[in-house]
């Protein structure tokens, strides 16, 4: 089991904080480390995403490259409209020979 799992917001759906990382962590034991992209300070993309456990994404589509450079990742979770079924947002078949897991959520609270 990760215990510090990063947790990589390339453009996260309009909330307050990062509700992921407040589930993460109610699972005892596990404290999320969160890298906000659109934070002053953030590393580069290319950093970030090396040290993902997992990637969300409201409007970013993750390419291949970008799939590539995320070697730990686990989960890439897309927000929103486009994550509609059908709406190829994340270069799944990269993701697959990764093996990571892709998560679409067509609607934000």
């Amino acid at each position: 089991m990760i215990t510090e799992p990063t947790i990589l917001l390339l453009d996260a759906p309009p909330a307050a904080g990062c509700p992921e990382a407040d589930v993460v962590a109610a699972l005892g034991g596990v404290h999320p480390r969160v890298i906000d992209m659109r934070a002053f300070g953030a590393p580069p993309l290319d950093e970030a995403l090396a040290r993902a456990d997992f990637i969300l994404t409201a409007s970013t589509d993750m390419t291949a490259a970008m799939i590539r450079r995320a070697r730990r990742c686990l989960l890439i979770t897309y927000y929103g409209p486009g994550a509609a079924p059908g709406a190829a947002r994340v270069a799944l078949a990269e993701a697959r020979a990764a093996g990571i897991y892709v998560a679409s959520v067509p609607a934000t609270l």
